[in-house]
């Protein structure tokens, strides 16, 4: 198993200072006041044993960015592919997972090729392989794309240009909320969870996003322990109760299902 440390804002430690920003007056999300995606990285074995029958209890449906190329997620395509059949989005996380080897801990390989080392052309062949890939598992045309370790950068050059053709959107890790009227759809913000991040956090965060009418995206990695940035099954059950009680005002949905909306607004 790979592990990597984000330099980002993540949801464990203080956010107070985010600023999140009224949404437009006239506005809604799908007839709620406000959105949540909830989007889990990286394939985990902890997604499909842990998170997929939280998920369906509650009756929520999810992104999962998988990337192709992990033995974890070859090992277990026919269950990917019966998630996806579910109604949950498989989003594209590339093939390779590449990241800067500044993410190495320890200056040890992590098992991840250097995206220093990729050209614009390389990444972005990659992640036609892997929208092959994943076509193929559930047949879907439209899919959204989350950068490998948040990195948005080929050397010098911002690649979410060239992603247009291939995706509809592409989620970020900047900690921000969206609107419908200040929004970019290949740089989206979401709040990373570690495990410092308590539920009271978590309800602090999404009260703030229904009472300003925005849309929040969550990214977990593992839930129960496969995963460096690792949330508590439990703690991670009690946040979907807590959605699930206020579900009269938030959309809770993939984020190509919430990314489509937002275009046709």
């Amino acid at each position: 198993m790979f592990f990597y440390t984000a330099e980002v804002v993540s949801l464990g430690t203080n956010n107070d200072s985010c600023e999140i920003v009224e949404n437009h007056p006239e506005f809604t999300w799908n007839g709620k006041k406000a959105a949540v995606v909830l989007t889990y990285d990286d394939g985990l074995n902890d997604h499909l044993d842990n998170v997929l029958p939280a998920l369906e209890k509650m009756g929520f449906k999810a992104t999962f960015y998988v990337f192709t190329g992990s033995e974890a997620f070859q090992r277990r395509i026919k269950d990917w592919q019966r998630l996806a059949l579910k109604g949950h989005e498989i989003g594209n996380h590339s093939v390779y997972h590449p990241c800067p080897d500044m993410y190495s801990p320890d200056d040890e390989s992590d098992g991840l090729p250097d995206i220093n080392q990729y050209s614009v052309e390389t990444i972005m062949m990659e992640l036609c392989l892997a929208n092959e890939t994943l076509k193929e598992l559930d047949g879907q045309e439209e899919r959204t794309y989350a950068y490998p370790c948040g990195q948005k950068y080929i050397g010098d050059t911002l690649y979410s240009g060239f992603l247009s053709d291939d995706f509809i959107a592409a989620r970020g890790i900047t900690a921000q909320s969206e609107g419908i009227d200040d929004h970019d759809l290949y740089d989206l913000g979401a709040f990373m969870i570690n495990s410092r991040a308590s539920l009271e956090m978590l309800i602090k965060l999404t009260n703030r996003i229904i009472d300003r009418e925005r849309l929040v995206i969550f990214v977990f990695h593992g839930v129960g322990g496969g995963h460096e940035i690792n949330m508590d099954v439990d703690q991670h059950y009690q946040f979907l109760q807590y959605l699930k009680s206020r579900e009269d005002e938030l959309w809770i949905t993939t984020l190509r299902d919430v990314v489509k909306y937002m275009k046709s607004e």
